[in-house]
């Protein structure tokens, strides 16, 4: 048994076994996995695709394309529509399948040693016209109004996916808070450098997951600091607090290593009733 600094808290070398049945509070009231919405709606790959790609969300990103495109090419632009544009979202999704983000663009068209369906679903030209003046907001009221939120060119339309995911699946009972660090070396005012990451830059996500099935419930973009802000004090519990807003806790644990982990924060997860391990 070992006492803090203040002699206010009493640590056990050895855990407490506590026997008999599980509190109430332990006890997990719903079952997990996909909701009746997800199950309902499926019934082709289209479909399935669609749960997580919805299309209120593309008409949003269609809208503000459009315009941007009118003002890039003029009266040279035919307004792209949903339709079109999630065949540009299945090409991108295809040139990760095979592989192939460092791949010239003209190859993967190429008649000859290309391959064949990019040519089949749209032309070349579309598709990196397109790719030139996508938007996820009102890029031109963006310019005239600047803001200091570098999230702002996107969060409608992130907000809107991530509360797609929370509409398509129930967690279980074990649930993980980490950070992921998707590799990007583009340009990005919140792209962040980890050595320890094996692509060391990208744009870094705070991430809630079900522990069993990987599934992503909630996540949030980490982009830095502020300007002229101080030191971030308690960053961790804050992250780990956020990430838990608006689910329904009773009967689940969180787990999360020695960076997000206090004192503070097992309090006050105490207080939802939710058990909280360190990794």
């Amino acid at each position: 048994m070992l006492t803090s600094k203040n002699g206010k808290e009493v640590w056990h070398t050895d855990p407490i076994l506590n026997g008999g049945r599980r509190r109430v509070s332990n006890v997990l009231k719903t079952a997990p996995g996909p909701t009746r919405y997800a199950n309902r709606q499926v019934d082709t790959v289209r479909s399935s695709f669609e749960l997580f790609i919805r299309k209120p969300l593309v008409e949003i990103i269609c809208k503000w394309t459009n315009k941007e495109g009118r003002r890039v090419y003029k009266d040279k632009w035919n307004d792209v529509t949903v339709e079109e544009l999630y065949k540009v979202i299945g090409l991108m999704v295809l040139i990760g399948v095979y592989k192939s983000k460092n791949e010239d663009i003209c190859q993967l068209w190429s008649l000859e040693n290309g391959r064949p369906i990019f040519n089949k679903i749209m032309s070349r030209q579309c598709f990196q016209d397109v790719l030139r003046v996508v938007r996820f907001d009102d890029a031109e009221y963006r310019r005239q109004h600047r803001s200091d939120d570098k999230l702002e060119p996107i969060l409608e339309c992130f907000d809107l996916w991530v509360n797609t995911l929370r509409d398509g699946n129930v967690p279980g009972s074990m649930l993980t808070v980490d950070e992921e660090l998707v590799t990007f070396r583009g340009r990005c005012p919140f792209k962040q450098y980890i050595p320890s990451k094996p692509g060391r830059y990208g744009i870094k996500f705070w991430i809630l997951s079900d522990s069993k099935s990987s599934y992503v419930y909630n996540m949030k973009t980490y982009i830095g600091k502020k300007p002229n802000a101080g030191r971030e004090v308690n960053l961790g519990e804050k992250v780990v607090l956020d990430l838990l807003e608006g689910i329904d806790v009773a009967g689940r644990n969180v787990t999360c290593d020695n960076f997000f982990t206090s004192l503070s924060l097992a309090r006050k997860l105490l207080e939802k009733k939710l058990l909280s391990w360190v990794q």
